[in-house]
């Protein structure tokens, strides 16, 4: 998806989600092929009949940039001696560098309640702080 020329960027993270969330909606419904309203209501009539298996599809979710960046960059392991126990921060950091640009400052402590949320990811707390047991991928 290009944007204009003049687009000026998000003025937050969370404007940035609901932008991103929209564009792939009507990216999605073009590839498709159908008409966005169309689509956007056999969508809500699959949710109202109790299809559950939409809510759990995780190769869709919309996911914060953050998020994004932990999952291609790290990865939960069950062992302490397949990883290390890491602070959201120092996480947080490592992801800043990477992305260079996609992640600002103070994000850091909602990234933090994404880890402490996060399944199979194990916690605990230190005198730093709650503690994460990953591996840096790349």
């Amino acid at each position: 998806m290009v944007l204009r020329k003049s687009f000026g960027g998000f003025s937050s993270e969370r404007g940035s989600e609901v932008a991103a969330a929209w564009l792939t909606f009507i990216e999605t419904c073009k590839l498709q092929k159908k008409a966005a309203l169309d689509f956007f209501n056999r969508f809500f009539k699959m949710v109202t009949e109790g299809r559950s298996d939409i809510a759990h599809n995780r190769d869709f979710e919309m996911v914060s940039p953050a998020v994004y960046y932990f999952r291609e960059y790290y990865e939960a392991v069950e062992e302490e001696r397949d990883g290390e126990w890491t602070t959201a921060t120092a996480i947080y950091d490592r992801l800043r560098k990477m992305a260079s640009s996609g992640l600002n400052a103070n994000g850091v402590a909602r990234f933090g309640r994404h880890l402490a949320n996060m399944p199979g990811l194990r916690q605990k707390r230190t005198s730093g702080g709650m503690a994460y047991l990953v591996h840096a991928k790349k």
